[in-house]
């Protein structure tokens, strides 16, 4: 069995395009857990409608904290959380759990970039048991992990889970070749992006930039993947 945790705070009209990508996953041995952080009405209505398995926190909790909570209170082996901005492929899970039945990783998840961002990069890709995967300290927006090697992390911002496993020596990495490609929807290149001032104001409360320096710093980020500490 696999815990996998949805965190939405609002932004419903990206909910509804990345909830069914985990819904129709081809790996069907999983249990969907969604955190609610303290959505507007709207989200809320639609949540109570259509999905049962919901916790409503009463405050806008970080990401750190939300994904601590519920990875330490499981009894999986694996879990694994999904941004609500991302739209998954079907086989998702199916390759990432196969990836680590075959060695023992950290936080594994799909490259949410685009095909155009590699052009000039040639990462560095190492093989673990015919597994071959672009190891990096940072996998933010997807993954998963074993559950018995999660280290919960006590600080408050939205990063530094995957990076604080890093540090104590487990490998994490995009999984590759083939590449197993994730849909970013806050990519002002993605057919999804929105950038409507809601999601605007959204992005300030959460990352304390707007959307538009956001949106242009994943592009900018792509072109420097290669220069960044990789472990």
């Amino acid at each position: 069995m696999i815990d996998i945790l949805l965190i939405t705070h609002n932004r419903l009209e990206y909910l509804k395009k990345a909830l069914p990508s985990v819904l129709n996953q081809t790996y069907k041995d999983f249990n969907l857990i969604i955190w609610d952080n303290n959505s507007d009405k709207e989200t809320v209505n639609w949540l109570y409608q259509t999905q049962p398995n919901v916790f409503f926190s009463n405050t806008n909790a970080s990401l750190a904290q939300a994904t601590t909570e519920v990875f330490l209170s499981s009894g999986a082996e694996f879990v694994g959380k999904v941004d609500s901005d991302v739209i998954l492929p079907s086989n998702w899970i199916e390759r990432l759990v196969s990836a680590h039945e075959k060695y023992h990783f950290g936080f594994l998840g799909g490259f949410h970039f685009r095909p155009e961002d590699l052009n000039g990069i040639e990462p560095n890709i190492e093989d673990y048991n015919g597994v071959k995967v672009w190891r990096k300290h940072h996998i933010g927006g997807n993954y998963i992990i074993r559950r018995a090697d999660f280290r919960g992390y006590k600080g408050q911002g939205v990063m530094g889970l995957s990076e604080y496993q890093a540090e104590m020596g487990f490998i994490n990495g995009y999984l590759w070749d083939p590449i197993l490609w994730i849909e970013h929807m806050e990519d002002p290149r993605s057919e999804h992006f929105i950038g409507t001032e809601e999601y605007n104001q959204y992005k300030i409360k959460t990352r304390g930039v707007s959307l538009e320096k956001y949106a242009t710093g994943i592009v900018n980020q792509a072109y420097m993947m290669e220069n960044t500490k990789s472990g």
